[in-house]
């Protein structure tokens, strides 16, 4: 609140007591809010000040070495120090034209303090107006709560609390939240239709959540004439934050005034109570998305009895039980460096979550009945239904598309890097639904090995991956690699050498040993002596065909066994 019940320092040296001040440096930054008075009676006083602090002081600890100011005040300047007021004609008669050129060079306001006023008769007018408007902050605050305290008892609509903003701010306004992109707008009839686009616009952007964003917006012609042709107007977005979540905006458009500072405080302070609001929405959802949860574990069991009462439900969740159906899963990958980087996890990991549940929305109006949806944790089950008359390869082809879609709309909301989408194989009987689950989590755990980044992953891509990623087989497939590649593993582990990266290159080369030294950038000769190394450790013979599948087959199982277990 300090930034709004500050006192100019023009203000500040028009009051009574300082009527006989003089400016004698920063005259730029005359319009700096001072919050706070402090003296400085000590040369290390850097170390103690803050942000909107004005200083008084005689110069008493640095007389000896006014110079030093040359420094000092770069450093509140910095920190965000109102100015300073100096008491000349006692400890320092004058100051010297280099500390005025360093005042002036960080527009950091110098005043020269009559000698005969006291710190006392500066601070107590000081704090007494600052209270005086901190006071008049809190009343307009607890006023405008009042109101919107009344709005929302009386079941009022998000419309209605943009009405209220409106008629107490006196600018046009809008309240947008990304989840259900839900925009309502507060303005004079014919602005609201640009406005509207204004939001949308904005609501694309994904604006940062830290704090109240001050910019221009270009449609100034369109949004009143008085002005010249394209004459900007300014734009005001506050977060709409409660408990460390970002549910949405106020926007506010300074289309015949410039919303002030406090203002900005009154409806800062009441966004939480906004956000309860769009929290009774989110309650809805959240709500309906456990009854989809439960649905789509019925409808996905490989139980009878499950599958036959989610087919119950089938009229209330708008679900046709007479299309083909594929399970596509969106996950959020948690282990990525972007959210390695992210301090709150938790509620970034709630952010892409909203994000992804609002981009489903959106394309599910577009498949209307075709397209339904869960969210479960971390990750998105999908169901994309498809008449069954569709031959199987238009079919794929059709929820290639959609899941492509899927990644095209997270790249422009910034996931790309976060979010994988695995597919399983379409069914047109609805009790083989488990299977196209289960082979959607397996293209996904094992995107890494077929998939490229940012797009989908079908389980048919899979390949040979298809019958190793069994976790059935786990056991086996691990003894059978221990059989074939253990020993080079140690090897590569204790030596730090590449032996099964030589072994790789050399099948995928078709046993050229020329195209495999290229490949590696490494000297034909270092190559033979891989190769011969290979055999003396492994003790396979690769001419062997038997051999050759064997360990070709091992190196596949390699992919789906972690770096420190392979040589065990």
């Amino acid at each position: 609140m300090d930034k709004v019940i500050g006192i100019k320092v023009r203000d500040l040296i028009e009051m009574t007591v300082l009527k006989e001040a003089h400016v004698l440096a920063g005259f730029e930054g005359l319009d700096r809010l001072v919050t706070k008075v402090n003296v400085m009676e000590v040369p290390d006083i850097v170390d103690w000040v803050r942000t909107g602090e004005f200083l008084l002081t005689t110069a008493f600890s640095i007389k000896d070495d006014i110079e030093r100011l040359n420094t000092m005040i770069p450093a509140f300047n910095k920190l965000g120090l109102a100015g300073m007021g100096i008491k000349t004609k006692r400890f320092v008669n004058t100051l010297p034209d280099s500390v005025l050129e360093t005042a002036n060079a960080h527009n950091f306001p110098l005043i020269e303090i009559p000698f005969d006023v006291s710190y006392s008769d500066i601070m107590m007018p000081v704090m007494s107006e600052l209270l005086s408007r901190q006071s008049a902050v809190i009343s307009q605050v607890n006023d405008f709560n009042r109101r919107l305290t009344r709005v929302m008892l009386r079941g009022g609509s998000l419309q209605e609390i943009a009405r209220a903003i409106n008629k107490s701010v006196g600018v046009p306004v809008a309240i947008v939240e990304p989840l259900f992109k839900t925009i309502v707008v507060s303005a004079p009839e014919a602005q609201k239709s640009i406005l509207m686009e204004s939001a949308a616009r904005f609501l694309e952007l994904n604006k940062s959540q830290d704090g109240p964003v001050r910019e221009t917006e270009a449609s100034g012609a369109a949004l009143r004439g008085d002005f010249q042709p394209g004459a900007p107007v300014g734009r005001v977005a506050i977060p709409i934050c409660s408990d460390d979540r970002h549910y949405g905006w106020v926007i506010l458009w300074e289309t015949n005034k410039t919303v002030n500072a406090m203002e900005l405080s009154v409806i800062e302070a009441s966004t939480s109570l906004i956000a309860l609001d769009l929290l009774k929405k989110m309650s809805i959802y959240e709500s309906a998305n456990r009854h989809k949860v439960e649905f789509f574990d019925d409808l996905l069991s490989t139980e009878t009895y499950r599958q036959q009462k989610a087919l119950e439900h089938a009229v209330y969740m708008e679900f046709n039980p007479n299309l083909a159906y594929t399970v596509v899963i969106a996950d959020f990958d948690a282990s990525t460096e972007l959210l390695k980087l992210t301090p709150n996890n938790a509620g970034y990991m709630q952010t892409i979550a909203t994000k992804m549940v609002s981009i489903l929305e959106r394309i599910s109006r577009a498949n209307k009945g075709r397209v339904h949806f869960a969210q479960k944790s971390d990750r998105l089950i999908i169901l994309f239904g498809q008449p069954k008359e569709i031959p199987e390869a238009k079919a794929k082809e059709a929820v290639m598309n959609f899941a492509s879609e899927i990644l095209h709309n997270t790249e422009l909301e910034g996931l790309r890097d976060v979010v994988d989408v695995g597919i399983g194989r379409q069914y047109r009987q609805l009790e083989h639904l488990s299977k196209s689950k289960s082979e959607a989590k397996r293209a996904l755990a094992n995107h890494h090995l077929c998939g490229e980044k940012g797009k989908p992953v079908h389980y048919d891509a899979l390949g040979i991956y298809k019958l190793l990623s069994f976790e059935a087989l786990e056991p086996e497939l691990k003894s059978f690699f221990g059989e074939m590649l253990a020993p080079l593993a140690l090897y590569d582990r204790e030596k730090d050498t590449n032996l099964i990266e030589t072994l790789r290159l050399y099948f995928e080369c078709g046993s050229n040993l020329k195209r495999v030294s290229e490949e590696m950038y490494t000297h034909y000769n270092t190559i033979i002596y891989r190769m011969q190394r290979i055999r003396e450790i492994s003790g396979l013979d690769l001419e062997d065909p038997s051999t050759r599948l064997n360990v070709q087959i091992a190196l596949k199982i390699m992919d789906l066994i972690p770096t420190d277990l392979r040589s065990e």
